[in-house]
Protein backbone atom coordinates (compact mmCIF):
# COMPACT_ATOMS: atom_id res chain seq x y z
CA UNK A 1 0.00 0.00 0.00
CA UNK A 2 1.46 3.49 -1.15
CA UNK A 3 0.36 6.55 1.54
CA UNK A 4 1.71 9.70 1.15
CA UNK A 5 1.68 12.24 4.57
CA UNK A 6 0.06 15.20 4.03
CA UNK A 7 2.20 18.04 5.58
CA UNK A 8 0.36 20.88 4.21
CA UNK A 9 -3.82 20.04 4.15
CA UNK A 10 -4.79 23.87 3.71
CA UNK A 11 -3.52 23.94 0.46
CA UNK A 12 -5.54 20.93 -1.17
CA UNK A 13 -8.88 22.81 1.21
CA UNK A 14 -8.06 25.77 -1.06
CA UNK A 15 -8.01 24.31 -4.49
CA UNK A 16 -10.93 22.58 -3.99
CA UNK A 17 -13.11 26.14 -2.99
CA UNK A 18 -15.99 26.13 -5.54
CA UNK A 19 -15.62 28.75 -8.31
CA UNK A 20 -18.60 31.17 -8.83
CA UNK A 21 -20.24 30.68 -12.39
CA UNK A 22 -22.90 33.08 -13.90
CA UNK A 23 -25.07 31.56 -16.51
CA UNK A 24 -25.42 32.73 -19.73
CA UNK A 25 -28.26 35.16 -20.65
CA UNK A 26 -30.97 34.13 -23.73
CA UNK A 27 -28.71 36.09 -26.11
CA UNK A 28 -25.06 34.52 -25.43
CA UNK A 29 -27.02 31.27 -25.72
CA UNK A 30 -28.36 31.50 -29.15
CA UNK A 31 -24.83 33.10 -29.69
CA UNK A 32 -23.26 30.06 -28.42
CA UNK A 33 -25.12 27.73 -30.72
CA UNK A 34 -23.95 29.90 -33.95
CA UNK A 35 -21.04 27.94 -34.29
CA UNK A 36 -19.59 24.99 -36.89
CA UNK A 37 -21.34 22.26 -35.76
CA UNK A 38 -22.70 20.17 -37.77
CA UNK A 39 -26.65 19.58 -38.02
CA UNK A 40 -28.60 17.83 -40.37
CA UNK A 41 -32.23 17.07 -41.55
CA UNK A 42 -33.72 15.73 -44.07
CA UNK A 43 -30.72 15.18 -45.92
CA UNK A 44 -29.85 18.96 -45.67
CA UNK A 45 -27.12 20.94 -43.52
CA UNK A 46 -28.43 23.58 -41.39
CA UNK A 47 -26.37 26.46 -41.57
CA UNK A 48 -27.93 28.21 -38.52
CA UNK A 49 -29.79 26.39 -35.81
CA UNK A 50 -31.10 29.59 -34.36
CA UNK A 51 -32.90 30.56 -37.69
CA UNK A 52 -34.09 27.23 -38.56
CA UNK A 53 -37.85 26.36 -38.37
CA UNK A 54 -37.01 22.98 -37.22
CA UNK A 55 -35.11 24.03 -34.11
CA UNK A 56 -35.29 27.62 -33.82
CA UNK A 57 -38.36 27.92 -31.58
CA UNK A 58 -36.89 25.43 -28.82
CA UNK A 59 -33.78 27.36 -29.33
CA UNK A 60 -35.92 30.14 -28.27
CA UNK A 61 -37.58 28.86 -25.16
CA UNK A 62 -34.44 27.56 -23.88
CA UNK A 63 -32.97 30.82 -24.15
CA UNK A 64 -35.88 32.48 -22.42
CA UNK A 65 -35.05 30.12 -19.30
CA UNK A 66 -31.37 31.61 -19.23
CA UNK A 67 -32.91 34.81 -19.42
CA UNK A 68 -35.49 34.40 -16.32
CA UNK A 69 -32.51 33.23 -14.36
CA UNK A 70 -31.06 37.28 -14.76
CA UNK A 71 -34.59 38.33 -14.37
CA UNK A 72 -35.24 40.28 -10.94
CA UNK A 73 -38.90 39.37 -10.87
CA UNK A 74 -37.51 35.48 -10.29
CA UNK A 75 -36.40 36.43 -7.36
CA UNK A 76 -39.28 35.70 -5.88
CA UNK A 77 -40.45 32.79 -3.21
CA UNK A 78 -43.12 31.42 -5.72
CA UNK A 79 -40.34 31.48 -8.84
CA UNK A 80 -38.09 29.77 -6.48
CA UNK A 81 -40.76 26.74 -5.27
CA UNK A 82 -41.80 26.22 -9.36
CA UNK A 83 -38.37 25.21 -9.65
CA UNK A 84 -36.30 28.19 -11.58
CA UNK A 85 -33.08 28.41 -10.55
CA UNK A 86 -32.19 32.01 -9.00
CA UNK A 87 -28.51 33.49 -8.45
Amino acid sequence: MFTTPITDISASVRDCEPSVTIPMTGEEYLESLRDDREIWIYGERVKDVTQHPAFRNCARMVARLYDAMHDSDMNHPTARRMGFLVY
